[in-house]
């Protein structure tokens, strides 16, 4: 019985990892993101520990030290949160594009009700990953500065190095300073109340 039980959850996690693999991620915007999350937290993580399940699939269990939250009640506390994937002995798993944290990463998480299904812990996989630094600000899941929300877009600033096609540096918000966590958590509030 233990058999095919691990048979059936092998092939729902590889059906899983196939359909996120032959499926295209719908985009989301700043409001889409900010309403599809259970709980959004920003801080950083402290402790991350490995372990199998029942059937030895590698999960790992993630502790963020809260410094921002929707809902607030969340503010300094430590946040637990468990999702699929590892490193525990020297094996790793992962699921291409779910995210990857690492002790003292600064984030801010779009997270899902459920962390620990194959869908990942964040809405939209790396759509729900933001950087957060305290010398540049927030950055997005590729690194770009975020320097504000216009309308449900976010707003992120063009690298010095963009040249459009006639050879003119693009900076029409290049220049403009990232958003810190207190002022994009109040733009996740604003967006989950309209």
């Amino acid at each position: 019985m233990k058999l095919i039980k691990n048979i059936l959850v092998a092939l729902v996690l590889i059906t899983a990892v196939w359909r996120l693999d032959a499926s295209t991620v719908v985009p989301l915007n700043f409001d889409e993101l900010s309403r599809a999350s259970n709980t959004v937290v920003a801080g950083e993580v402290v402790d991350i520990t490995a372990d199998r399940d029942a059937n030895g699939y590698i999960y790992s269990t993630v502790t963020l030290r809260v410094a921002e939250a929707v809902p607030q009640t969340l503010v300094g506390t430590d946040y637990v949160f468990r999702m699929i994937g590892g490193t525990l002995n020297g094996q790793s798993t992962s699921i291409q594009g779910m995210p990857k944290f690492a002790v003292g990463d600064g984030l801010i998480l779009f997270l899902n009700e459920s962390t620990d299904s194959a869908m990942g812990p964040t809405v939209g996989l790396w759509q729900g990953v933001f950087h957060l630094d305290s010398d540049s600000g927030v950055s997005d899941s590729s690194r770009q500065l975020v320097v504000g929300v216009e309308g449900a877009r976010l707003m992120r600033a063009i690298p010095a190095a963009t040249v459009d096609g006639a050879g003119v540096a693009a900076s029409s918000v290049g220049s403009r300073k990232a958003m810190n966590a207190g002022s994009f958590m109040d733009a996740v509030r604003d967006a989950r109340s309209r």
